[in-house]
């Protein structure tokens, strides 16, 4: 099984992020560890970045200088590495389209996680990328 896990706060802050304008998409990035404990994955997320930036009713794009602002964060935190994105689907559930598995498999981060935010549907879903770049569900679950 693989598991997304969130500290509470952080959890709060990426659906906080997403609630600025909820008619809109955001984005954000994902920082944390991969924990292997017996046949589970286990990314655990003790951070996120984000600018307020937004995308349209249906998509959103990371653009160069948001990538590496990022790049930068990771510097400052005590995170291991960036573990990934999250972007909100303002208007739609929380469903990954072709479209968020194509951005999720160009991912530069060395462990590929992302997740989509509705906050129409108050739906919360997150999917990993093996190494052999096989997409799989993950369970979100609270520290």
């Amino acid at each position: 099984m693989i598991y997304i896990r969130f500290v509470n706060e952080v959890k709060l802050a990426l659906i906080k992020h997403a609630q600025i304008n909820p008619t809109r998409e955001c984005g954000g990035f994902l920082y944390g560890k991969i924990v292997r404990e017996k046949n589970n994955i286990i990314c655990d997320i003790d951070a996120i970045y984000y600018e307020n930036k937004l995308g349209s009713d249906c998509e959103f794009n990371f653009n160069l200088s948001y990538i590496e602002n990022a790049k930068k964060v990771l510097k400052q935190l005590k995170s291991e590495c960036l573990m990934g994105t999250y972007h909100s689907h303002g208007l739609y559930d929380a469903t990954f389209s072709d479209v968020d598995r194509n951005k999720l498999q160009k991912f530069f981060g060395e462990n590929k996680i992302t997740m989509i935010y509705s906050p129409t549907y108050s739906q919360l879903v997150g999917e990993f990328l093996d190494e052999n770049g096989i997409s799989h569900k993950a369970r979100i679950v609270t520290k």
